[in-house]
């Protein structure tokens, strides 16, 4: 669940990372490199992707089709270590958003507050 990061890794992504993602020949989306990395794993059977349309789900389902376990070459496994290298100094705050915590007894939009935490420090 959550492969996206509660849709984190499907949108604008650093622009050190995306520095990153352009040394690749082959041009993706966020998304479609966040997807990758999760099917990659023989672990993995199934992938609980939110989409909000049809052409996204769509996007899901080529992406499954072309990513079998096991089959991203090395050289992109080193991109996507550079990467998570970035998301690891910009995230602050490592939540999805999904509310598990809520409702918080003291009424803390705790998803919110992580938020505003974060969007002072993303770059």
């Amino acid at each position: 669940m959550v492969p996206l990061k509660g849709g984190l890794l499907a949108g604008e992504a650093p622009k050190e990372a995306m520095k990153i993602w352009d040394k690749s020949p082959v041009r993706r989306t966020t998304a479609k490199w966040a997807l990758r990395w999760v099917l990659n794993h023989p672990e993995v059977t199934c992938v609980l992707s939110g989409r909000g349309t049809l052409d996204e789900v769509k996007e899901n389902i080529g992406v499954a089709n072309e990513t079998p376990p096991d089959s991203i070459p090395e050289v992109e496994l080193k991109l996507y270590k550079e990467v998570k290298q970035v998301y690891e100094k910009e995230l602050k705050v490592n939540c999805t958003a999904c509310g598990y915590c809520l409702p918080c007894p003291q009424n803390v939009d705790i998803p919110q507050i992580f938020h505003i935490v974060q969007s002072k420090t993303y770059v």
